[in-house]
């Protein structure tokens, strides 16, 4: 796999990188050997150029033709044309090249110098007017092979460019190559880091992490979101493992009085009496209400619980909730302050929402301590219903914010130990709203205390 996926990218670079080198190098080459032909080409027009202005200026100074002196240019021009014939005014030929016909031009040296051309099998001939003080007075034919005349030296040159390109092109194929590679293992290798932490942790290894990878590129960001994922999965685990502790000390402690109570009654220990009959029948109680909701909040987060819809007045539920509660606020030494506006129309479970009200109101008093104060505030904001519970009690930690709302947990243990419940009253207030489409947050300070905040479409 990882030599794998290490290949591919290697080779989607590496194909891209010499496709763009052997793509440059052509259109190099291609630039090159038009603007050389170009080159050549102007080279040859002025050569030509020379040739008729000597002839033009002999004319003019002797009034006729001299085959000597023709003969004289001719062999000078030899070395950049294969044929000369030059004709007089009347088209008539006075001079005809050493050379002769193009067809019997086997041998191409003449007189030690060597010339050539590109297509040589091509022969050309280019016809230009002699004139002086704008008179014709004849015509030069001048005969090539090839589209130009290259000489030896403009062959070198051509050899020596196309030399340097072609080494060119393979030292950037090189270079092309080892840049594909390290680039390609230095994109793989977050990858693969990636997938051994991933790995480790599906093997049970959930405080492996990935290291290494850094940035705010994607890799970057991928490599926080797999350490998130870890610690929030490592968080479940130890959640699932205090949950079964929980589980078991909740169902313990009430089996435990009851078995020791029926023993001791049957092996006449104790008198059968109203008042342990009725431990008894209070801790089985206990043991069928968390039962219920333990029901019910597998009912909620199935979806399979009906609710029973209808459409009522919110601000009188939550003044219903108010009252009921204000005996137990009074009796340990807490202010209930109560802000609800009228007419909160909303259409939902009555029941439920009141269930939800209850877990809140009942939580706040459990944790803030005699002296502290409550606020129960209900009021209309745009298209939803606001409901806020706040207290300056205890708070939570930090670290047990993001898990308060998990069935059966319980920050500081031993605290809530005390305090009681079997840690699910958060997590049915939570399904509750969600069935509704609602939403419910929590803000928390250690020692300040806390703020839950319910919205719910109206």
């Amino acid at each position: 796999m990882r030599k794998s996926l290490r290949g591919k990218f290697l080779l989607a670079f590496l194909t891209t990188a010499l496709c763009s080198v052997l793509l440059t190098g052509l259109m190099i080459n291609r630039t090159v050997d038009e603007s050389f032909y170009e080159y050549m080409k102007k080279n040859q027009e002025d050569r030509y150029s020379k040739i008729v202005d000597s002839l033009a200026e002999y004319y003019r100074q002797y009034g006729s033709w001299d085959k000597l002196y023709i003969s004289s240019i001719a062999r000078s021009a030899m070395g950049s044309v294969a044929n000369i014939r030059v004709f007089d005014e009347k088209g008539i030929v006075i001079y005809q090249s050493a050379m002769g016909h193009p067809q019997g031009m086997m041998n191409r040296r003449w007189m030690g110098r060597r010339w050539t051309g590109e297509g040589e099998d091509d022969y050309s001939t280019a016809r230009l007017p002699i004139e002086v003080d704008g008179m014709k007075v004849g015509e030069v034919e001048i005969g090539y092979f090839g589209p130009t005349v290259l000489l030896s030296q403009d062959i070198d040159f051509k050899k020596k460019v196309n030399s340097i390109l072609i080494v060119s092109v393979f030292l950037a194929m090189a270079l092309a190559t080892v840049a594909s590679w390290i680039f390609s293992r230095k994109l793989t290798k977050p990858i693969i880091e990636i997938i051994n932490t991933t790995s480790d942790m599906s093997r049970g290894n959930l405080k492996k992490r990935v290291t290494g990878v850094e940035g705010k590129d994607e890799l970057g960001e991928l490599a926080k979101s797999v350490n998130r994922l870890g610690e929030w999965v490592e968080n479940l685990e130890d959640l699932r493992i205090q949950m079964t502790s929980d589980v078991a000390h909740e169902l313990r402690t009430p089996l435990t009085i009851v078995l020791s109570h029926i023993e001791a009654i049957k092996d006449g220990i104790w008198e059968a009496t109203p008042e342990r009959l009725q431990v008894c029948y209070d801790e089985i109680l206990r043991l069928s209400s968390l039962v219920k909701d333990i029901e019910k909040l597998s009912g909620f987060e199935k979806g399979s619980l009906k609710l029973e819809i209808e459409e009522f007045n919110l601000a009188l539920v939550a003044g219903e909730v108010r009252d009921n509660f204000k005996i137990l606020f009074d009796e340990k030494g807490v202010e209930l302050i109560a802000d609800i506006e009228e007419d909160l129309v909303l259409k939902g479970d009555k029941g439920k929402i009141k269930q939800a009200l209850i877990n809140l109101l009942s939580n706040a008093l459990k944790f803030t301590d005699k002296g502290g104060t409550v606020k129960l505030e209900a009021a209309k904001k745009g298209n939803d219903i606001v409901i806020v519970v706040e207290d300056n009690g205890r708070g939570i930690l930090q670290e047990d914010l993001p898990f308060i709302f998990e069935r059966f947990y319980r920050g500081e243990k031993s605290r809530n130990r005390a305090t009681g419940g079997a840690g699910i009253g958060l997590s049915i207030t939570k399904a509750i709203i969600e069935v509704h489409h609602g939403t419910i947050e929590v803000k928390s300070e250690e020692g300040k205390g806390s703020r839950f905040e319910m919205r719910l479409p109206s």
